[in-house]
């Protein structure tokens, strides 16, 4: 598959630092792949898969190129804030540490929108976030899928949003990326968490 420049998106995406929380109100159900639900508006693209506990972890891109991660637990009773932190990590490739917001029963960050993101999201086993207290991992079977939908949504809403706007990145092959062990990052399948997974302990 052609490698699509990626400069534009990150340009788009530079923006959004301190990003807001995902809109989600009136998204339009578009398809079922597996467990994952896709649903859009005119401004978000975004994947929901249901996970053990009531846990759920969406992928999301937005019109101006940004690309989030949004865990959504009903236990859980978040102070709102923007400086939250959160280590996410995809099988064992190199672990990575996240500013993140939170409010009431979820937590949601952006990584990059390159490449390399992208490849390690569609062809990853697991995704694994340390939130604050909490050690959450996830199962991204069938995630090649249901990225491949989320860029085919999203890629006429960037080019309404912004003329100048480049195709969001596409995985370059079906290999999936190299990976090294990361020491010091092993989290234990949905343990238990407390209502508020930052509350001191």
């Amino acid at each position: 598959m052609a490698t699509i420049r990626l400069s534009t998106l990150a340009a788009a995406a530079a923006l959004l630092v301190n990003c807001s929380a995902p809109v989600m109100a009136e998204m339009a159900h578009l398809r079922t792949i597996g467990h994952w639900e896709i649903t859009a508006n005119d401004k978000v693209c975004n994947a929901t898969g249901p996970f053990r506990d009531g846990t759920s972890l969406e992928i999301a891109f937005n019109a101006k190129g940004a690309l989030m991660i949004d865990v959504v637990n009903p236990r859980w009773s978040i102070n709102k804030r923007d400086d939250y932190l959160v280590v996410m990590q995809v099988d064992r490739a190199e672990a990575q540490y996240f500013p993140a917001s939170g409010h009431n029963d979820r937590v949601w960050w952006q990584i990059p929108p390159t490449e390399a993101s992208i490849n390690l999201l569609s062809y990853g086993r697991t995704l694994r976030a340390q939130i604050g207290s909490a050690n959450l991992t996830f199962d991204l079977a069938l995630s090649e899928p249901v990225i491949k939908s989320l860029i085919q949504c999203i890629a006429p809403r960037m080019a309404v949003a912004n003329p100048f706007a480049s195709q969001p990145p596409t995985a370059a092959s079906k290999t999936p990326p190299a990976s090294t062990l990361s020491p010091g990052f092993e989290p234990v399948p949905y343990a238990e968490t407390p209502s508020n997974p930052y509350r001191r302990m």
